[in-house]
């Protein structure tokens, strides 16, 4: 996304949202956070996973809807 915005409007993706998106919905939202800002920011953890039967979760349909797994013991750490 952030190529074709370049191509076409010539702006960064930061500048672009900004202005685009963020400003006319005044919207408090950013692509990226200054040091000074990062006392705004929650930390992030997703919900304990819910039980699958055995042999779904390898399914196609599985995959596209869940994504990638995340452990909440790991988010928000350099592992």
């Amino acid at each position: 996304m952030r190529e074709v915005i370049n191509r076409i409007d010539g702006q960064r993706l930061k500048r672009f949202f900004s202005g685009e998106v963020a400003g006319p919905l005044n919207a408090d939202f950013t692509i990226g956070s200054p040091p000074e800002n990062h006392y705004r920011i929650s930390n992030a953890a997703p919900p304990a996973a819910l039980p699958v039967d055995p042999g779904l979760d390898e399914s196609v349909a599985f995959k596209t809807i869940h994504g990638t797994q995340l452990e909440a013991d790991i988010v928000n750490t350099l592992k």
